[in-house]
């Protein structure tokens, strides 16, 4: 006989499911995953998940991204074709593109040279956005090790660069989870990163 015990923390009970009704910021999330608004709401990444049956998964980012966004423009995120990823991804675009514009873009502080936020929903966005451009990060959020320790940590996740990157990144990451309760419910749905 062999049993299996499976430990689920808190945080993992619950999850945001996003219902965004109105077309409109519908639209106006998605259009901060655009390419060519990479400058305004940060380099962005998007986790390759099963978000629209039609819309291929790649490793290729940019190509992902931009199957995603011409499928969402071709139908809507209400598509049979699409599950419920798509509003969750569509809802955590809105959040982090209004972190960047209400509050990064306004900032300039001393020693630091990017920020990061990456989220439950599989948005992972970077600023500015040239900063985007050295990201070395899995784009698949639970697949980084950064994110998962940040998950399970109450204190700030330092991260060394690897020795045999480039001697331009002589950064270090620091990340900490972002919990939120709703509804008396746990979450810890975001990882910032500065």
């Amino acid at each position: 006989m062999v049993s299996l015990a499976l430990v689920l923390p808190p945080y993992s009970f619950y999850y945001i499911k996003a219902t965004i009704d109105e077309a409109l910021i519908q639209a106006k999330f998605t259009e901060t995953l655009k390419l060519d608004r990479f400058d305004e709401f940060g380099y962005t990444f998007l986790a390759p998940r099963d978000y629209c049956t039609p819309v291929k998964i790649t490793d290729n980012n940019t190509d992902f991204l931009l199957n995603f966004n011409e499928f969402i423009d071709r139908h809507t995120p209400k598509s049979p074709l699409c599950n419920d990823m798509v509003m969750r991804v569509l809802l955590d675009a809105g959040f982090t593109s209004e972190l960047v514009q209400e509050h990064w873009s306004k900032q300039d502080p001393e020693g630091i040279t990017a920020r990061f936020v990456a989220t439950d929903g599989g948005i992972t966005r970077v600023y500015p956005r040239s900063a985007g451009y050295y990201w070395t990060e899995n784009p698949e959020t639970y697949e980084d090790s950064f994110y998962k320790r940040s998950l399970d940590n109450e204190n700030y996740v330092f991260t060394a660069p690897f020795f045999n990157r480039s001697s331009e990144e002589d950064g270090i990451m620091v990340s900490k989870a972002v919990k939120i309760t709703v509804g008396g419910k746990l979450l810890k749905p975001a990882g910032r990163k500065e």
